[in-house]
């Protein structure tokens, strides 16, 4: 999983110090946490299904989540 600091960290890497970004779902999640914490960063952004809370649920279900493949059925669906 990528998180808001992961893409910072690959922003410096690229050497990009300011972007526009589009994220949808979880990548949009992760461009509002990178966002809050360095919004001098990003000119703008597209966000498309991603939310703003993250419930303990949602969050089990990710920590045990590395493809999609692993996501029970009924939470696709």
């Amino acid at each position: 999983r990528l998180t808001g600091r992961d893409l910072l960290g690959l922003m410096d890497q690229l050497g990009l110090t300011r972007v526009r970004a589009l994220g949808i779902s979880s990548g949009g999640m992760t461009l509002l946490h990178a966002a809050v914490s360095l919004p001098e960063r990003f000119e703008s952004l597209v966000l498309i299904g991603a939310t703003t809370q993250f419930p303990d649920e949602a969050r089990a279900i990710m920590a045990q989540t590395t493809a999609l493949d692993a996501i029970p059925p009924d939470v696709v669906s």
